[in-house]
Parts: structure tokens; C-alpha cells; sequence
């Protein structure tokens, strides 16, 4: 194990800085750029919401209602 000849010399106490005054946290943050990134994201998801809209609709048609499938507690 090192010998630490001057240890006090390591020891050293500074002050934490200040802390930056900001009227407005809106002003701290820059703002977004939207990248081509962003549109294609969302262009897929608008995809995938439509695809999926359409397939709950197809199956939703698909099944057959109580009234339709004969399942009617009057007699004929």
C-alpha cells in the first residue's frame, strides 16, 4: 500500500459553487429541435394505431350479435 507523504495537502475544503439564479425555468431549458426522426415516429405510430383500429373493427364485424345467432329466450 502508497505511503501518502502530505495528506494535508490533499485535504482541501472549497465551497460549492452558487447556484445560477433563473427567473424562468423555460428559459433554462433550449428548446427541441424536431428531427426526421421525430416525423417518421410518428408516422409509424399513426400507422400502427390506424392498423390496429382496423383489426379490432374486422373482428368486432366478425362476431355474431346474441339476437343474430338464435340465442332468444321467446319461442317462434
Amino acid at each position: 500500500m502508497p505511503v501518502l507523504e502530505n495528506i494535508e495537502a490533499m485535504t482541501v475544503n472549497t465551497p460549492p459553487a452558487p447556484p445560477t439564479e433563473v427567473d424562468d425555468p423555460l428559459q433554462a431549458q433550449p428548446a427541441r429541435e424536431i428531427t426526421q426522426t421525430d416525423h417518421l415516429n410518428k408516422r409509424l405510430l399513426k400507422s400502427l394505431l390506424d392498423s390496429m383500429k382496423t383489426a379490432t373493427e374486422a373482428q368486432d364485424q366478425d362476431k355474431p350479435s346474441k339476437t343474430e345467432s338464435g340465442d332468444s329466450d321467446f319461442d317462434d
